[in-house]
């Protein structure tokens, strides 16, 4: 018995088939016009003049120092919420900041050192130094080195 299909020891010629096969269409690729632009505009004036355009040098400076700027605010935020809970806790202390921050050391002197970094990318992207986001990065960067240097010196 033969497993091919038809007639046993019936000799079958090949049938051939044309199929047509469909034409290729390129179509050109529509251009993003995203592409190039910055990610978050900025609040820091170029030294070209007007807001919301970067530095010629890097557009990325900008905007990682923005990122880093909103970081130590959250941290910020956070010890307020800190100081908030110790308060609901305890009550009133003298001592209700110390504690607080004695609990995080060593979060205190990561966000002293991320919020320099911020300060200092703003500030080399800023020619005139005058945009308050570079001012408000300037003052925070203080205040967090400042706190982190009250609470690690003895």
């Amino acid at each position: 018995m033969s497993d091919t299909p038809g007639r046993a020891g019936a000799h079958e010629t090949d049938e051939q088939f044309t199929v047509p096969v469909p034409q290729r269409t390129t179509y050109a690729v529509p251009s993003n016009p995203y592409a190039g632009q910055p990610v978050w505009p900025s609040p820091v004036p170029s030294s070209r003049g007007g807001t919301g355009s970067q530095a010629a040098e890097d557009p990325l400076i900008g905007q990682v120092g923005v990122a880093l700027f909103w970081v130590v605010v959250g941290w910020w935020a956070f010890v307020v919420v800190r100081l908030l809970g110790y308060l609901s806790r305890f009550g009133l202390a003298d001592t209700m900041l110390i504690r607080t921050i004695d609990r995080g050391a060593e979060e205190t002197i990561v966000a002293a050192a991320v919020s320099v970094l911020a300060a200092v990318l703003l500030v080399s992207v800023d020619r005139t130094r005058r945009a308050p986001l570079t001012i408000a990065s300037a003052v925070l960067a203080l205040a967090t080195v400042g706190i982190a240097v009250w609470r690690m010196l003895p």
